[in-house]
C-alpha cells in the first residue's frame, strides 16, 4: 500500500521539474536484477544437482547390483552334484550350510543323512563332492 503512494509522489515531482520521460528508479532496476540473477543461479544449480543426483543414483545402483552378483555366486553351493549320492544332481533348495559354505543335495532325504554324520565324514564327503562336479563341468 505505501509504494503506490511513493511511486506516485514520484512521478509529481518529475512532472513538476520539467521532466518528459519516467525513469525507473536505481532501487526499482536493481530490485528487478536480483530475482533475474536469482533465479538464473537458481536454475543452475537445480541442473547441477539434478545431474549429480542421477550420477548418485547410476552408481548406486551399480554398487547394488555388483553386491547382489556377489552375494548370489558367495550363495552358489560348492557342488553341483549331490553330497550324499555323488551321482545325482544336487537341487539348490535343499542345502545345508557348512563351514560358511553352502552345500547341496539332490533330495530332503539325503539331507537327513547329512545331519547325522560327524564333521569328518563331512569334510570328506563335500571334498569329493567338489571334485566330480569339477570333473563333470570340466573345470
Amino acid at each position: 500500500m505505501f509504494r503506490p503512494i511513493a511511486i506516485t509522489a514520484a512521478l509529481v515531482c518529475m512532472t513538476l521539474a520539467g521532466c518528459s520521460e519516467s525513469k525507473p528508479t536505481a532501487t526499482a532496476a536493481k530490485s528487478d536484477a536480483i530475482p533475474a540473477t536469482k533465479a538464473a543461479a537458481t536454475t543452475t544449480a537445480t541442473t547441477a544437482t539434478k545431474t549429480t543426483d542421477a550420477a548418485k543414483t547410476d552408481a548406486t545402483k551399480a554398487a547394488k547390483a555388483d553386491a547382489l552378483m556377489a552375494a548370489e555366486k558367495a550363495m552358489m553351493p560348492v557342488n553341483t552334484v549331490c553330497v550324499v549320492e555323488n551321482d545325482d544332481d544336487a537341487d539348490v533348495t535343499n542345502y545345508a550350510m557348512y563351514k560358511g559354505q553352502k552345500v547341496a543335495f539332490c533330495c530332503p532325504g539325503c539331507a537327513n543323512v547329512w545331519s547325522k554324520w560327524d564333521d569328518a565324514k563331512r569334510t570328506a564327503m563335500v571334498a569329493r563332492a567338489v571334485e566330480v562336479s569339477a570333473a563333470k563341468s570340466g573345470k
